[in-house]
């Protein structure tokens, strides 16, 4: 005998386009930053710099974005029934790229600080 509440029903599985979204909000900040790094180590340019700090705080947005979606996207993936490797790893992996930024965001401000011309 089996109750009416103790039986799962199926449900949808969960929504690819969280799990893209989670994605490129976790690789737009870190090619973004990198790429500012990298053209003002190249070009030197004084705006450069204010662009970087703004950047932090956008792709701190954008990463926040990117980690909700993730949420929702594993929150749908655990409460359905069939769970395949391949999700777990793609989840475990944008996690990974999300967490990333953080680091990234520090490597690029301690690098662009250091190139920065000294003024007295």
């Amino acid at each position: 005998m089996t109750l009416e509440y103790e039986s799962r029903t199926l449900s949808e599985p969960p929504s690819p386009i969280l799990l893209k979204i989670s994605f490129w909000c976790g690789l737009i900040p870190l090619v973004v930053g990198f790429a500012i790094l990298l053209a003002y180590r190249l070009f030197q340019w004084e705006i450069l710099p204010a662009f970087g700090l703004l950047w932090l705080a956008l792709g701190a947005i954008i990463a926040g974005i990117g980690a909700i979606c993730l949420l929702a996207y594993f929150v749908q993936f655990v409460r359905g029934i069939a769970h395949d490797r391949g999700n777990i790893t793609k989840i475990i992996l944008v996690a990974l790229l999300l967490v990333s930024n953080l680091p990234a965001a520090w490597f690029c401000m301690d690098v662009g600080m250091r190139l920065m011309p000294r003024t007295s």
